[in-house]
Order: structure tokens, then C-alpha cells, then sequence
């Protein structure tokens, strides 16, 4: 058995990655109304400081040792992961909902070992919606990392695995939780930042966009998060990821107004490109494979 779920595990990534859309099979917004449940929450952090201006991110210099695709054809097929908590089980009971969502430290790092050992590419959500932006070449096999709501055990259990085989992620952060219950504090999100991982902005409150009560309350979830971040690392924030995948015009153009120069939607029909970059796809490679083994997916890288 123990045999067999390593075959799983590969196969498993090895689908992700050639591309394709599925949706997915689990709300995240009940992952998200559980975690803060069973954890200490205390709104209110920090007063919030003024915005800093962007118009556009630093691209990464180009490695000689890396073979570079074209823009377009590179861009749409960037896979973009999207993983949630890390490390063993809870002591205390885990819903199904969290243990679907929880990933070991030992299945991330053969996941790792799988993009490493075949030639992919890690590049950070900011990279990808620069190279959009300025039509630059990413990676061949290029695949972007991330990582939501800001846990604390993303900093213990996937931060080892990242440096490990030297992979850049991106962590968007819900700014009002940090340092509270399983979340990591802000002295862990600088330092993440320092050792060269992206951070990016999951709203104040982890709000579903698409569901607030009025523009007034989207617009005050995406500048006050950009500026918070902006504050405590000071660098710029261009990107955004959407609190439970909610999102629809209205607050693209929100999020665009606010400053953003990119964002990453949720599961659907992977077709990334410049004329989405406030909604592009992602996928997430939790424990359960069957959501990725049901379905064909196209082919992709």
C-alpha cells in the first residue's frame, strides 16, 4: 500500500502539470470559516498605513543555465499550484474538510523532487504577471507555487522543502491574521520575504469579494491589505489572490483600481493569458487524487 501511494503522489503531479482545468470538488470558503473557528482570531492589528505607488514589478534576471519560451506560448501553459497547510495531522481531530486540504512534509518534498528532478521551473506569481505585462520570456516548463491565508506550519514544514531544492513560492496573506492562533507572525512573513519568497495580498479579513455587502468594503479589503504588506516589507505588492476564489467583473475592476497588476482566480478551463490577468486559473494537488484522476485533462507543458 505504502508502494502504491507514492506511484499515487507522482502520477497525481504529473496530471496537474500537463495542464487542463477541473473544478473543484470542495468549498474553500467552509475551509476558510473552519480554520478561524478553531483557532484564536482578533480583528483589528494594525492601524493601516498609507499606499505606496506601482506600476510595475522587477523581473527576475534571466539564468544562462535555463532555456527561455517565447511569451506566448509560454504563458498559457504555466501551471499555478495552490497549496494551503502543511505538516502532520492535528492532535486534535481534523475535519475531513482540513485533512483534504493538509499536505505532509514528506509528500510535498517528492513533489518538489518530481519538478526538480524533471527540469521544471519555478517562477513566483509576480514574475508571471510581469512577463504578461512586458511580454518577456519566462522558463521552459515553468510553474508557479503558492501558498494561501498565511499558516504558520507554511513557514515550518514547506519553507525547509522550498530552499531545499532552491524553488522560489508566492504567499498571499490575509494581513488581519497574522500573528493570531495557527498563523504565522509578521517577524515570519519578513523573513519569508527575505529569503526571496513572493508575498502578495489575500485581502484584510479573507472576504469572498464577489459576496460583500458593498463596494465601499471590496475597496477597503484591497487597498488596506496592499498597504499593510507594502508597510511591513517595503517593496511593492501587485498582486492579489481571490479569498475563497470569489470574484466576478465588478471586482476585477476594483482590483485592477486598487493597484493590482494581477490576480489569480480559481479552478476552471486553464487558458491563461494577458486578456485574464485579474482572474488567472489555478490548481490545487491536495492529498485526494481523485479530483485530478476523474477527469482528462488537455494537454499542456
Amino acid at each position: 500500500m505504502k508502494s502504491n501511494s507514492k506511484i499515487i503522489f507522482v502520477i497525481v503531479l504529473f496530471v496537474v502539470l500537463i495542464g487542463g482545468g477541473i473544478y473543484a470538488g470542495v468549498s474553500h470558503a467552509q475551509k476558510a470559516k473552519s480554520a478561524v473557528s478553531q483557532d484564536t482570531y482578533h480583528p483589528g492589528l494594525s492601524a493601516t498605513p498609507p499606499t505606496l505607488g506601482v506600476d510595475t514589478a522587477p523581473v527576475a534576471s534571466q539564468n544562462p543555465s535555463i532555456t527561455y519560451t517565447g511569451p506566448d506560448a509560454a504563458h498559457q501553459n504555466v501551471t499555478i499550484l495552490v497549496y494551503h497547510s502543511f505538516g502532520p495531522m492535528m492532535l486534535k481531530k481534523e475535519s475531513k474538510l482540513q485533512s483534504h486540504y493538509r499536505i505532509t512534509s514528506e509528500d510535498f518534498d517528492k513533489q518538489m523532487k518530481y519538478l526538480s528532478d524533471n527540469n521544471y521551473h519555478p517562477v513566483t506569481f509576480a514574475e508571471l504577471v510581469t512577463s504578461f505585462r512586458n511580454n518577456t520570456p519566462l522558463p521552459e516548463k515553468a510553474v508557479v507555487l503558492s501558498f494561501d491565508d498565511g499558516w504558520k506550519s507554511q513557514y515550518q514544514y514547506a519553507l525547509p522543502i522550498l530552499e531545499k531544492y532552491k524553488f522560489k513560492g508566492t504567499f498571499f496573506i490575509i494581513t488581519n491574521y497574522q500573528g493570531y492562533g495557527a498563523y504565522m507572525t509578521w517577524d515570519d512573513v519578513i523573513a519569508l520575504d527575505r529569503a526571496g519568497m513572493d508575498i502578495e495580498s489575500h485581502t484584510v479579513h479573507h472576504v469572498n469579494l464577489a459576496k460583500a455587502k458593498t463596494p465601499a468594503q471590496v475597496a477597503s479589503e484591497l487597498a488596506d491589505s496592499k498597504a499593510t504588506l507594502e508597510a511591513k516589507l517595503g517593496h511593492p505588492v501587485i498582486a492579489l489572490a481571490y479569498p475563497e476564489y470569489g470574484h466576478n467583473p465588478t471586482v476585477d475592476l476594483a482590483v485592477k483600481n486598487a493597484g493590482y497588476l494581477g490576480a489569480r482566480a480559481g479552478w476552471a478551463k486553464f487558458s491563461n493569458s494577458i486578456d485574464h490577468i485579474f482572474e488567472l486559473k489555478s490548481q490545487e494537488p491536495v492529498n485526494n487524487p481523485n479530483p485530478f484522476l476523474d477527469k482528462r485533462l488537455p494537454d499542456g507543458q
